[in-house]
């Protein structure tokens, strides 16, 4: 398995004998053997997709993005179109702009499986007490703006019947701890067991207190 570059995307080769490099195996599978199979192969490629993105360094010639404000702790995700410096969205883009020296941090497969297997007000439980923490090294100003999506947060938490999580599930999910302040809101926007409704108004106060945060700035 390798990486071929195809125009301004990456995709993943399997080289099959008695076909040239070039080609991209197809196959079906039927069952349950096959669909294992399935799972298997996409979580290789999607570690090596992974490990080539991680591997770049981003020099951007970009104008700044809503996405962008709050870099690099409040931020969204890097836009992978501005590492290319064709992003059609420009400042509207939801995505950052700047560049990210870290690799992004990720659960790993036995931690995404927990997770998942969380009610959402666990979920929301856990991160609401990860953003806490964080919050609180901000600037005092940055606090501030932060404690609208906390209390929104909170409220959600306490409709749910505020459950405690547990140390074993804190202590098997540690590596969110690493995770910053917009990554932890990005694993509230992914994570299926939150509700839609609850996501569009995180969201909307998420953009907000980002913009709030680069006028400070300013």
């Amino acid at each position: 398995m390798s990486l071929r570059c195809h125009r301004t995307f990456l995709e993943v080769v399997e080289p099959v004998e008695g076909i040239d490099v070039g080609s991209s195996r197809r196959h079906s599978c039927s069952g349950l053997e096959g669909l294992q199979q399935e799972h298997e192969i996409q979580e290789a490629e999607h570690e090596l997709l992974q490990k080539a993105v991680d591997s770049y360094t981003w020099h951007l010639d970009m104008p700044m993005s809503r996405g962008s404000y709050g870099h690099p702790e409040l931020c969204a995700a890097p836009c992978i179109r501005a590492f290319y410096s064709n992003c059609a969205k420009g400042v509207l883009c939801e995505f950052c702009h700047f560049g990210h020296t870290k690799s992004k941090v990720k659960l790993c497969k036995p931690e995404r499986q927990l997770f998942d297997s969380l009610e959402e007000a666990t979920v929301l439980s856990l991160v609401l007490s990860l953003l806490s923490d964080k919050c609180k090294k901000l600037p005092e100003t940055q606090q501030d703006v932060m404690r609208l999506l906390l209390a929104a947060l909170q409220r959600r938490v306490v409709h749910l019947g505020q459950p405690i999580v547990s140390r074993n599930i804190r202590r098997s999910l540690k590596t969110l701890r690493r995770f910053s302040i917009g990554r932890l809101f990005e694993v509230i926007e992914q994570s299926h067991q939150v509700d839609a409704a609850f996501k569009s108004e995180v969201k909307t106060l998420l953009t907000g207190a980002r913009t709030m945060v680069q006028r400070l700035r300013a």
